[in-house]
């Protein structure tokens, strides 16, 4: 995907890592924070200082409001590019274009 955000090679090069950095601190960040955090909310609730359902629930609503807000924010913050190739796909190709142009007067054996 990263090509088709842009065509300067500088950019594309800024856009995959802070891809891979975000994604190191992100998976680092989850492994140091999910268990306290599970263990901190079934505590809160039942009392009990172990990993519960209640801190598991409360642990994936968290992480599913994340993945709509992140998936919002990159469909209403990506805008599509007009160049060439794009302004060439948008040419409509019939079968028989794509074949060969076969006229009406030929005759297919």
């Amino acid at each position: 995907m990263v090509p088709a955000l842009s065509e300067d090679s500088h950019a594309r090069g800024i856009y995959t890592a802070l891809g891979t950095f975000s994604g190191a601190i992100g998976w680092n960040g989850l492994t140091i924070i999910v268990v306290p955090l599970v263990t901190g909310v079934t505590y809160a609730m039942t009392g009990k200082h172990e990993e519960g359902a209640p801190g598991w629930f409360a642990f994936a609503a968290v992480i599913s409001a994340l993945a709509i807000l992140c998936a919002l924010i990159v469909c209403l913050g990506t805008n599509e590019k007009h160049n060439l190739i794009r302004n060439s796909a948008k040419q409509k190709t019939t079968l028989g274009q794509v074949f060969g142009a076969i006229s009406h007067n030929d005759q297919i054996l």
